[in-house]
C-alpha cells in the first residue's frame, strides 16, 4: 500500500499503532505525549491543531493557504508530474 513506506524504518510500530486519514493521525497523536503527525492543512485550519512551519530550501514558511498557492505557481512538465515541496517560490511567501 502506498505511503506505508514508514514500515521498513519502524517495524516495532507497524503493529502496535493503527490510524486512518487525518482523523485517524489526529487522534493518535492527541493521545500520545511528544508525539508528531502529519495531517492536511485544511483538516487542521478547520479543526483549530496547532502546526510549526515548514523549512524550504530558500526559509522558514508559515502553513497558510496563501502560501501553499504560492508555492503552486510553478510551470508543469509535459508530463504533469510536479511536487510542490521546495518550489522555485518568491522570496516573500509569507507575504
Amino acid at each position: 500500500m502506498e505511503g506505508e513506506g514508514w514500515r521498513r524504518y519502524l517495524p516495532e510500530l507497524a503493529n502496535r499503532l493503527g490510524w486512518k486519514g487525518n482523523p485517524g493521525v489526529a487522534g493518535l497523536v492527541k493521545q500520545t505525549p511528544g508525539s508528531i503527525g502529519y495531517v492536511e492543512l485544511i483538516y487542521a485550519l478547520q479543526n483549530k491543531m496547532p502546526y510549526g512551519m515548514v523549512k524550504t530550501k530558500r526559509q522558514f514558511v508559515t502553513a497558510t493557504l496563501a502560501a501553499t498557492s504560492k508555492a503552486a505557481e510553478t510551470n508543469l512538465p509535459d508530463d504533469m508530474k510536479v511536487s510542490l515541496t521546495d518550489t522555485d517560490v518568491p522570496e516573500d511567501i509569507n507575504n
